[in-house]
């Protein structure tokens, strides 16, 4: 058998052990596999040059000498709405001269990250098949629930520069490719990072890209250090990203007047009337943030946040005269704010929080500032207010509390954990607070607010600092570094509506000192699963 056959045979062979076996079933060549690999992807192409997701790269750069461990010295962040239809376009958010390992970069290796670099991270190649590239079947594997054919890739020789080089994963019903790894290929040394794509289903026949990890080491330097870049990318929106094909309104009615009320039913005092212009204000600024896909739609996470604020209100005896809610942003920067009567958690501040108590110190803040009667900006209350463009709504939009509005906010936040059935995990809390404390220096990006208010500044923990004296100075010390989760460690978002799902990940009865990493970017791993449910629109 020549070696022709013998990759043919190997692809059918995969068939038989990784496809149902039923009557009538198809063995297909490599060629016809290869084939099929390419048509899915064109049509991939297609589709996300007509989607518009928003795209959030947070990357880290850690410094380490020859036997010391890594320690991240420096942040960026970016985040904006992807236009593919554009080449790599990319409508940035947040200018990225605020992000601080860029001039690292620029000033130890000379090099640049720039947001268009992400954005190719989501596409392989315009141009991938089998008359430009060389695929060697590796294996059959699991990811999560769905079947993959595994295949490391490479470009033919003289194949342009940006051309991919790695492994990729195709399901093996439609032959979609749901993951790839590796990098683009370049005559220049450091021009592009290696990368860890996955794509999810969001309907029948569509893969969307969802979450990127990025890893390079570089050096060591003249002096024995090494510089580690990790980075997660993670894109979401689709949904809302996609333009309105026709107008919602297609019918409107016209309700019979009803029997005129009595008069006195229709006053209202004055207090009534300002909650009413609140609420309109508040409702506004929401709706806002839920048409640029930042915030999540309820799903588990907010059930858990409803039940640590009814913990909090009852066992303080709260009367709340109004119902308090909660929402998650779907951003990584943590931070915490309130709108209105709504309180607001970032996705990467859940992420990183060891315990419900820890959590609860959070909502409690926010929930302090609601009791004392924070009051929403009510120039919200004109739509006109927030009639602004995607790009500008973190300029627009602003939630932060004065210094001194903080201040009570946690004396009364410490108040009201010290009723709570969390008073007994105060300590550990505490440990929390310390390791926000020992690292945010190095990571300015990542505890820089978007929005609303920070954990800790210039060194401060500005999250009811009182709770540091619960844990004496030495068990801080020693227990700092295990006191907080890596990014990525509890929330998962549907990339195609921003629904919230809280992982329950398998708990491991060793971890190393090493493994910790509080704050910090690790490695994702996506369990795939398959829908079958129909989306509307998902096909634009």
């Amino acid at each position: 058998m020549n070696v022709k056959s013998m990759l043919i045979a190997g692809v059918m062979v995969c068939r038989a052990i990784w496809v149902p076996i039923s009557l009538g079933a198809e063995e297909l060549s490599k060629e016809e596999v290869l084939g099929k690999v390419a048509a899915a992807e064109a049509r991939h192409t297609a589709q996300m040059a007509r989607c518009r997701p928003l795209l959030e790269a947070y990357i880290q750069v850690a410094r380490s000498g020859e036997n010391a461990q890594a320690e991240v010295v420096s942040d960026s962040y970016f985040i904006g709405r992807l236009d593919l239809s554009r080449g790599t376009g990319f409508d940035a958010f947040v200018p990225d001269r605020r992000s601080g390992s860029v001039e690292l970069l620029k000033k130890f290796y000379k090099m640049r990250l720039l947001p268009s670099g992400f954005a190719q991270m989501t596409i392989i190649d315009q141009t991938f098949d089998a008359s430009h590239y060389d695929f060697e079947y590796i294996r059959g594997e699991f990811l999560g629930e769905v079947r993959c054919l595994v295949f490391d890739v490479k470009p033919k020789e003289g194949a342009p520069e940006g051309s991919f080089i790695g492994r990729i994963w195709v399901e093996d019903r439609d032959f979609n490719i749901v993951r790839f790894s590796g990098t683009y290929t370049s005559r220049k040394a450091l021009r592009y990072l290696h990368f860890n794509t996955y794509r999810q289903q969001a309907a029948p026949g569509l893969w969307i890209p969802s979450v990127i990890y990025v890893e390079e080491t570089l050096g060591p330097d003249r002096k024995g250090a090494s510089t580690t870049i990790k980075g997660q990318v993670n894109l979401w929106g689709y949904d809302a990203a996609i333009p309105a094909g026709t107008d919602a309104f297609t019918v409107i009615r016209i309700e019979t007047p009803e029997p005129a009320r009595d008069q006195i039913d229709l006053e209202v005092s004055r207090a009534e009337a300002l909650r009413a212009w609140q609420r309109q204000a508040e409702d506004n600024a929401i709706r806002r943030l839920e048409k640029a896909g930042l915030l999540g739609q309820s799903g588990d996470v907010e059930k858990v946040l409803g039940t640590v604020i009814n913990n909090l209100a009852v066992t303080n005896g709260l009367e709340l005269d109004e119902p308090v809610t909660a929402r998650v942003l779907l951003t990584t920067p943590l931070e915490s704010f309130t709108i209105g009567r709504t309180i607001v958690l970032s996705r990467g501040l859940i992420d990183v929080l060891p315990n419900e108590a820890s959590l609860a110190a959070v909502v409690a803040r926010e929930l302090a500032e609601i009791v004392l009667g924070g009051h929403m900006r009510t120039k919200y209350a004109f739509s006109d207010q927030t009639m602004f463009s995607d790009g500008a709504i973190l300029k627009e939009f602003e939630f932060r509390r004065s210094a001194e509005q903080d201040q009570q906010a946690n004396a009364k936040a410490l108040e009201l954990l010290e009723n709570s059935p969390y008073k007994g995990d105060l300590p550990g809390v505490a440990r929390f607070l310390a390791a926000l404390a020992s690292k945010a220096g190095g990571m300015p990006n990542l505890f820089r607010p978007q929005l609303g208010n920070p954990l800790a500044e210039n060194g401060n923990v500005l999250l009811v600092p009182g709770l540091l004296e619960k844990a004496p100075p030495r068990q801080l010390e020693t227990e700092a570094a295990a006191a907080a989760l890596p990014l990525a460690s509890r929330v998962r978002v549907d990339p195609w509506d921003g629904r919230t799902t809280l992982l329950k990940p398998k708990v491991l009865s060793q971890v190393s000192p090493g493994e910790g990493m509080p704050f910090e970017v690790t490695p994702v791993l996506v369990q795939l699963q398959r829908r079958e449910d129909d989306i509307s629109g998902a096909g634009h």
